[in-house]
Order: C-alpha cells, then structure tokens, then sequence
C-alpha cells in the first residue's frame, strides 16, 4: 500500500513538474473607470505531451465585491521564439466556471501579445461574468526595441556616396510583427532625410535568423535634432525592405522611391551593416555641355550636392559632388 501511494505522489509531482508561478503587478479596470491595481499570481503549467499547450490559471481572482476565484484557462497555445527565449501565447478563448456563492459560468480570454520570458510574463486577459466586461493587465511589458548601429551605404540615381554610421531601431509588436525605423537618414552633401518608419513588418525565424520584409508606403519623419532641416518630413515615399536580424547583427537592404509627379523620381538605396560596400568612382566633366540642378535650373558649373550633367551626346548623367 505504502509503494502504491509512493507512486501515485510521483505521479502527481511529474504532472505538475512544468508548472510555474509568476507574482507581479495586476491591474484591473472595468470600461473606461480608473484601473485598480493589486499583486496577483499567475500560474503557467505546460500540458505533458503536448505541442507547446499550457494551461494558465489566474488565482485568488476579485473585483471589488466580486471574488471568482481561481480562474484556469487551459489548452493555450505557446509559440516558442528563438533565439530570443520568448513564448508567445495565441487569443485563447474559454468558458470557466466559478462560483459566487452561486455557481455561474465567465466568458475568458487570453489575448494576443501574451508572453512569457524567463522569470517574466506579460499577460492581458478579458473577463466577462454576471453582465461586467473586466480587462486585466498582469505585469508590465519589456521594451521590445533593439537599436543597431552599423555602416550605411547609399546609392542614389547610380551615384554611390561614402559609407556613413547610421541607426536603425526594431521594435517587435504586440501581433508577432515588427516596426524599422531608419533613424535620422541624410543623403550626405545632398540633403537631410528624416526618419523612415516602416510598421507591421512581415517576419520568418528561420535557423535563428529572424527574416523581415516589407513593401508599403511611409510618410518621412522628423529625425531627432530639431536643428536640423529634415527636407522629406510629411513626404510618402514607396519603401521595398529585406532583412536579416539576430540579437547582434541587423543586415538590411532599403529601396526607397521618391517622386515628384511630372518632374522626377529618385530611386534611393540604403545597405545597412554589409561587411563591404563599393564606391562610385568619380565622374569627370568630360564632354559635358551644361550642368543643372535637381530642380532643372542651369548652373555655370557643379556645386556641392546633386547635379545633373548633360553631355555633348545629349544624354545625361547625375553626379554628387562633395
């Protein structure tokens, strides 16, 4: 007898082996009322044998007068991120029983944007019970933004400028997807950018490189210095990006295409954090006839920035002084 109840307690520990507890702050509000906050425990325990299926139960649950109790969802499904360590938990819907002195059933959510890293977890969770919707925000969420600094490299209309230092900053959103922002962009001797943001970035982990692309339009942003005249702020410019990204290293190829309707369209490229990256060699003005700005004004010779050549052949070609 005594072996049999030996076993059945090894049983029980190996059930429960996956089980973790997690305290920390939850806040609790009801519409649009102010939130209340508390310590609460969440408890997070892998189903044995299962693809990455957890069931999570919020405990000792109350609102006001309101006490539900523990409040288990079960069956969760956790999608393992590598190789940054992250568990992120799909929606889950469920209906959970629970007594107020009279047994009633609550309606449960685990939304999307739930995770669970390392002794951390971030869950929000929507309640419906007796006629009250209740939101509730367990722990606070990590910053999510990884900034990369590396070498730049720009092509713009077949002129290839030096390599620059440049920063770009990815930020992984509450849906799985990401946001790149090309921090304080200038076309040296040209002109100075702005910020170019691109959101809800589509992304593949693929032997622990995460894979990101986007094709989408963006409005150019301020950059950082206020001294700064960002030329492109408020203009929409077509962006086509790939990427490569893991925790240390961000290999991004940028197009970027600017128009001006009925005057010209300049086809940007930017290769950040590239091991080598060539440059243009210089154009002399051989054989050229007149030199005109970006604008089409002639000029009585090159000045520093964008210049276009026209040739004795009549063809043209476009040239960054420095």
């Amino acid at each position: 007898m005594k072996k049999i109840f030996t076993i059945i307690a090894l049983l029980a520990l190996t059930l429960t082996a996956g089980a973790k507890d997690f305290t920390d702050q939850l806040s609790i509000s009801l519409g649009s009322g102010e939130p209340t906050i508390s310590e609460s425990t969440i408890s997070v325990e892998e189903v044995e044998g299962s693809d990455g299926l957890y069931n999570i139960t919020l405990k000792n649950f109350s609102f006001g007068p309101l006490n539900l109790g523990d409040i288990k969802v079960e069956n969760v499904k956790g999608n393992d991120e590598e190789p940054s360590g992250y568990t992120w938990f799909e929606e889950t819907k469920a209906s959970v029983k629970v007594n107020i002195g009279v047994p009633v059933t609550a309606e449960v959510t685990v939304n999307e944007g739930s995770y669970m890293h390392g002794d951390k977890l971030y869950m929000t969770m929507t309640i419906s019970a007796v006629g009250m919707n209740i939101s509730a925000v367990f722990g606070t969420p990590e910053s999510q933004t990884k900034s990369y600094t590396d070498n730049l490299v720009v092509t713009a209309m077949g002129s290839t400028m030096p390599a620059q230092q440049a920063t770009i900053e990815v930020t992984k959103q509450s849906n799985g997807k990401y946001t790149l922002a090309l921090k304080n962009f200038e076309l040296t001797g040209v002109m100075a950018v702005g910020t170019v943001e691109m959101t809800d970035v589509d992304a593949v982990e693929e032997d622990g490189v995460v894979k990101l692309s986007t094709k989408q339009t963006v409005t150019i942003k301020d950059g950082d210095d206020p001294e700064v005249n960002w030329a492109l702020e408020g203009v929409p410019v077509d962006v086509d990006m790939t990427a490569d990204m893991t925790d240390d290293k961000l290999k991004a190829d940028i197009n970027i295409l600017y128009s001006i309707p009925g005057v010209m369209d300049m086809d940007i490229n930017v290769k950040f954090g590239y091991e080598s990256a060539g440059i243009s060699a210089p154009v002399t003005n051989s054989g050229v006839e007149a030199v005109y700005d970006i604008n089409g004004n002639k000029l009585n010779g090159m000045k520093k920035g964008l210049n276009i050549l026209k040739k004795a052949d009549g063809t043209t070609v476009k040239v960054i002084k420095k």
